[in-house]
């Protein structure tokens, strides 16, 4: 028989004290943190680039150092998109702030998805047709006017990013390799919660 994991959700806008409250007062197994990274990695792109952040976002990180003791003790399992650009960064923060306080939970994260080294081939590909919109087979989608200038204009409107989806499988391979945090930089909830749920055979419900 399946057993219960109760997923609750904690992202961007939220405060840190948010997970905080989550991880003390909610009966919950899971924490998600979706930070919208697909929203926010031009950004903190921009960031890494001039030197003027770390490339994560700050109240993803503040969580974490306000909920690690008690994910120590609950041993409750954080999957969470707040390292943006940088989830390795994050990772390796996360980590020393564990050791630096005793507290040991086996932090992942999830790389290979930065694709900005094929920047000067993308524009082309999309020019020529070799790469589409996701939609753009569905007549009744269309794109907004102009949406595809930068193509014409490479010096001026840089492509300051570029992420691809690699979807569930790496976060449920840490997962089920035992690790209590997992960072990258974006999701699908439903690839989420499949990932979550399938470590233990569960279903998963949820506390917003």
């Amino acid at each position: 028989m399946l057993s219960s994991t109760i997923f609750t959700n904690v992202g961007i806008g939220d405060p840190a004290m948010h997970m905080y409250d989550q991880a003390k007062h909610g009966p919950v197994d899971a924490i998600k943190g979706d930070y919208i990274a697909d929203a926010n990695l031009a950004n903190h792109a921009v960031e890494i680039k001039y030197s003027t952040g770390p490339g994560w976002v700050p109240t993803a990180w503040n969580g974490l150092q306000q909920t690690f003791k008690i994910d120590g003790e609950k041993r409750n399992k954080i999957v969470i998109n707040g390292g943006a650009i940088n989830p390795r960064g994050l990772a390796e923060e996360t980590h020393k702030f564990g050791k630096e306080n005793g507290i040991y939970l086996t932090v992942a994260y999830v790389d290979g998805d930065n694709a900005i080294h094929k920047a000067q081939r993308i524009p082309a590909d999309i020019k020529s047709g070799a790469l589409t919109h996701l939609d753009g087979h569905n007549e009744n989608v269309y794109l907004v006017k102009d949406s595809l200038e930068f193509l014409d204009h490479p010096e001026t409107m840089l492509v300051v990013c570029a992420n691809a989806y690699l979807g569930h499988r790496a976060v449920k391979a840490g997962l089920d390799q035992g690790a209590d945090i997992m960072e990258w930089h974006s999701y699908w909830n439903r690839e989420i919660d499949q990932a979550l749920a399938c470590v233990n055979g569960s279903t998963g419900s949820y506390l917003e």
